[in-house]
């Protein structure tokens, strides 16, 4: 019997289970993770959706990958599932494809289960929290939202849920109609809107009935010390969470959209990025996805890159597939962006036209201005861009070493680029020179307060041609350069 093993449930959303796996893979889990893939019987018209589910097979290389012929739904899927698990694993952690496990998920789940696996009171540990629980330490309401539990709580539980699933409805309902006692209604009837109680009393669902067996038998539900899971399967293609996904957003549903994920992987989103599209300033971001609709998994590289997220050109580009590099020379921000972009690679280095050897550092004096900065000895906190006046802090001294662009693109291992994104004030010319237009032109190139003719020059030399300006006001200004394939 081994210690650990991790239950993936597929269904329709690649997207959602590429985000769950990948997670997993960072956090080396993949090699006691188990997917199990809903199949489409005679539904043709879930086929094309099943299949991109079932090619991520050959990207992450998981304990057992089971591709179901016939279209379970996620009762059967759930309890076949476990009852396999349940017969590899002593401890089992339980995610569906629309739960995202943050960086840490794993091992909190692993310290948890420890913790409880001696004390009969509790059945599982779940990761995504109500909101509701007021730092209550047991929850009578099961989450299945991202859960763990052990082999020996599972099996007597299981074993009831199995033959309830098998009864014919008017007889579940019968004797759900029996065990709902009113002292037991008051131990369930607990999470507003999400009410058990009237679901029970409906029809058999998976995650209802555990809530009602495990009470049943005295056990409740411990949330983990932190959230580690983000449910993010409101939206158009959500078989009960369509709508209003604002309203999903809130507790006890607490959802995430699915292009939001990685930005929850090391900590919860701040509250003014949450739900947000757009990143670039004034909408720079928006202005730019006409021009670069017909490359869907491109490249960028964007420098600065500041905290990742603030007035951000790329990131709505990478939850839209992109993938690329940010250079920010400030330390500090560097490694908050790291923390912000996980799927991207954070480079620490000022760019300029040639590199300083033996380990030199350039100290400059920075026009940040994109992203102001605190005066010279006071702690920065990443989250204030502007004093309370709404002005600028002055420019910040800083350290950083220097490398051209073309020195990052190779130890980066990325040869071609299809967005840069340039904004840097004072030295764009600089940056540019340090491009090898032969090996890493790339195909458009963003210019943010440049100021003719000094880097129009340059880029209208490397065969560059204006394709539009997208901010001209007195108080930002942008210009995008396209180069002929």
């Amino acid at each position: 019997m081994s210690p650990l093993g991790v239950l993936v449930l597929g269904f329709r959303r690649s997207q959602s289970l590429w985000n769950v796996l990948e997670s997993l893979r960072r956090q080396g889990a993949l090699s006691f993770t188990h997917v199990w893939v809903d199949g489409v019987a005679h539904a043709g018209e879930l086929r094309e959706q099943v299949q991109a589910v079932r090619a991520l097979a050959g990207e992450f290389p998981v304990a057992h990958w089971y591709n179901c012929n016939g279209r379970l739904g996620i009762e059967k899927l759930m309890l076949d599932g476990l009852r396999a698990m349940a017969g590899k694993y002593q401890h089992i952690i339980v995610l569906e494809d629309d739960c995202f496990p943050t960086a840490d998920a794993v091992q909190v789940f692993r310290e948890q289960l420890l913790d409880i696996e001696q004390d009969p009171s509790f059945f599982s540990v779940y990761g995504s929290h109500f909101g509701v629980e007021g730092g209550a330490s047991r929850f009578a309401r099961f989450q299945g939202w991202g859960w763990a539990t052990t082999r020996d709580k599972l099996l007597p539980v299981l074993e009831q849920l199995n033959a309830l699933f098998l009864m014919d409805e008017p007889t579940y309902l019968a004797w759900t109609s029996t065990a709902l006692t009113a002292v037991m209604i008051a131990q369930l009837d607990v999470t507003l809107e999400r009410n058990v109680v009237n679901v029970l009393r409906r029809q058999f669902s998976w995650d209802s009935a555990t809530t009602l067996v495990s009470a049943s038998l005295g056990m409740g539900h411990r949330p983990t010390p932190r959230r580690v899971i983000y449910n993010c399967g409101a939206g158009e293609g959500s078989g009960h969470f369509k709508g209003d996904t604002n309203r999903y957003r809130a507790p006890p549903w607490n959802m995430i959209g699915v292009e939001e994920a990685w930005q929850y992987f090391h900590r919860p989103l701040a509250i003014e990025h949450q739900g947000r599209e757009y990143f670039g300033e004034d909408d720079l971001d928006r202005a730019l996805r006409p021009y670069l609709r017909d490359l869907a998994c491109g490249l960028f590289v964007e420098l600065p890159a500041f905290d990742g997220l603030l007035r951000s050109n790329t990131l709505a580009l990478e939850r839209c597939g992109w993938r690329g590099i940010l250079v920010e020379p400030v330390a500090d921000l560097a490694t908050v962006c790291q923390l912000n972009r996980p799927l991207a690679q954070v480079v620490w280095a000022a760019c300029g036209e040639s590199s300083l050897r033996g380990g030199e550092d350039a100290r400059s004096l920075a026009e940040r201005d994109a992203l102001p900065c605190r005066p010279s000895g006071t702690t920065r906190d990443v989250g204030d861009t502007l004093d309370p006046s709404g002005s600028r802090y002055p420019p910040e001294q800083f350290s950083a070493p220097v490398k051209t662009l073309s020195e990052i693109l190779d130890a980066c291992k990325l040869p071609q680029v299809d967005f840069l994104s340039l904004r840097t004030a004072g030295n764009q010319q600089e940056v540019l020179n340090g491009i090898d237009w032969n090996r890493h032109a790339p195909r458009w190139i963003l210019l943010e307060e440049a100021a003719a003719p000094g880097p129009f020059a340059s880029v209208i030399r490397a065969g560059y041609t204006l394709a539009g300006v997208l901010n001209d006001s007195p108080a930002k200004r942008a210009w995008l350069f396209e180069r002929p394939a």
